[in-house]
């Protein structure tokens, strides 16, 4: 199988990589700057013979002026080259749990919940999921609250952000301490990933943990991880960022994939690792 993969050098991409078998076609504007979604005559010709793509390339900054060109005419793009080439070629899309509406306490989110983004980030990934859905045999993961090994600070991980600060002794700002998170381990995100390749027929699938974990008991788990305490902040509240549980069931059935690494095991994980 020869399978290309946008967004190979990210946090997902890099880790995805090393679990791939066959003729991989990297495709990454940072391994090459002219490798990006707009540069549709090179896109095209990485595309020619691919049977699956894997479009992890994207942008999570809700204010970057790049984020409608990147996430939506990005995959535009993508989705008009595959179609140009005439060729069965499947694409497997990494969205988000951002597209769905701010769950209420309670809730247990699976892949009929109401779609309504609070974000710019996610209105892109709705608007994304509409043209990978215009081919049935797509498939469309949309991931929880990812965090993991080598995960950069400031990418909008709570998670990477809390562990940089409580290891520099940062001030960490705390908005909600009781609002909740279904983390999701990146290892676990890989695994299903690597299962989509199996699956016949498209769909929709959340991966995900079936739990959350609320703010105020990861900063517990990591003070406890760590030896360390946290200097926090909580002088700003802030209401409505929801309390997030998604349901995993679809994948688990579809895929034969559940989460192996609970948020214990992996805040351990990553700070064994540094």
């Amino acid at each position: 199988m020869r399978i290309l993969v946008t967004g190979s050098s990210g946090f997902i991409g890099s880790s995805l990589l090393k679990k791939l078998k066959g003729k991989i076609v990297l495709y990454d504007r940072n391994h090459d700057s002219r490798e990006t979604l707009n540069n549709k005559k090179l896109l095209k010709k990485k595309l020619i013979g691919v049977d699956l793509v894997y479009h992890l390339a994207g942008i999570s900054n809700p204010n970057s002026a790049d984020l409608y060109n990147v996430n939506v005419i990005g995959t535009k793009n993508l989705v008009d080259v595959i179609n140009s080439l005439k060729q069965d070629t499947k694409v497997i899309f990494a969205s988000t749990f951002g597209v769905y509406k701010i769950p209420k306490k309670g809730d247990f989110i699976n892949e009929n919940y109401p779609i309504d983004s609070r974000n710019e980030y996610g209105k892109t990934k709705i608007e994304a999921e509409k043209l990978i859905l215009k081919n049935n045999q797509n498939i469309i993961l949309r991931f929880s609250n990812i965090y993991g090994q080598n995960m950069p600070a400031g990418q909008h991980s709570v998670v990477a952000n809390f562990i940089d600060s409580i290891l520099n002794q940062k001030t960490v700002k705390v908005l909600e301490k009781n609002t909740t998170r279904d983390f999701i381990y990146v290892d676990d995100v890989v695994e299903a990933l690597v299962k989509a390749l199996s699956l016949k027929n498209g769909g929709i699938f959340n991966i995900c943990t079936n739990k959350e974990t609320s703010i105020i008991n990861l900063i517990k788990i990591i003070e406890k991880e760590t030896n360390k305490k946290f200097i926090i902040d909580f002088s700003t509240p802030l209401t409505g960022s929801g309390y997030w549980r998604g349901n995993y069931n679809k994948a688990e059935k579809a895929l034969n994939w559940k989460p192996r690494v609970n948020i214990v095991e992996g805040i351990s994980k990553i700070v064994n690792e540094r």
